[in-house]
């Protein structure tokens, strides 16, 4: 499963690369983002029992999942990003040489997963809204059918966060790919954090596995 996921990473974050097939007349739901003064109490699940944690060993974040899943860093891919680069990034206060996975979580289907991407903060993006915006221009970029399905502005373990849910098709290598994602968005210091589970849309229902994707989701904890 994490191979085959590996594949198409490149299409599915902030930075993607220039391989994915791009065409015009993408659907786009037009969705206005709440105001987070509206907001005052943050939002932590109710973690069921069979949950583990994972938690990094450099205690700068963790996450909750169920205990049937497994989870990888870059002892499994060196090409992952490391928690000593986050570290060492947030605590000189230079940005982040380069972006990458951090945390892969590998369900026991071969048709979901849930995975969390960082990379480096640019001056430009003040908001997470404007984290999150950037995000998904730069999906519907390269994506050749694209529809976004929530936008909501909420504080998630009392950070401010965005979640976020779309359907999205894009190819690679003369592959079509089809997810319904679900996305938290926020940032620590200078870097960007995105959360994301999602379905092979043409193989998984998103309805059937959504309950426990918003779970792991709104359990990421970051603090240092």
């Amino acid at each position: 499963m994490y191979v085959r996921i590996v594949a198409v990473l490149s299409c599915t974050f902030v930075l993607l690369s220039s391989g994915c097939k791009s065409e015009a007349g993408l659907e786009q739901s037009q969705v206005v983002p709440t105001d987070f003064t509206a907001i005052s109490t943050p939002t932590e699940p109710l973690l069921p029992d069979e949950y583990r944690t994972y938690s990094d060993e450099t205690g700068i974040f963790s996450i909750s999942y169920p205990s049937s899943w497994q989870s990888y860093t870059e002892s499994l891919d060196p090409e992952m990003l490391s928690t000593r680069e986050l570290v060492d990034s947030i605590e000189s206060g230079e940005l982040l040489e380069r972006e990458g996975l951090i945390l892969y979580l590998d369900s026991p289907s071969p048709n979901d997963y849930c995975q969390i991407w960082v990379g480096p903060l640019s001056d430009k993006l003040a908001s997470v809204e404007e984290v999150a915006d950037t995000h998904l221009a730069s999906i519907q970029k390269d994506a050749t059918k694209y529809r976004q399905l929530l936008y909501e502005s909420l504080l998630v373990n009392r950070r401010e966060s965005v979640i976020l849910e779309y359907e999205v098709e894009f190819e690679v290598e003369a592959i079509v790919v089809q997810l319904h994602s679900l996305a938290l968005v926020t940032k620590y210091h200078n870097t960007i954090w995105i959360a994301s589970c999602a379905v092979f849309a043409e193989y998984a229902s998103f309805t059937a596995q959504e309950a426990e994707f918003h779970t792991v989701l709104r359990s990421l904890k970051i603090s240092r």
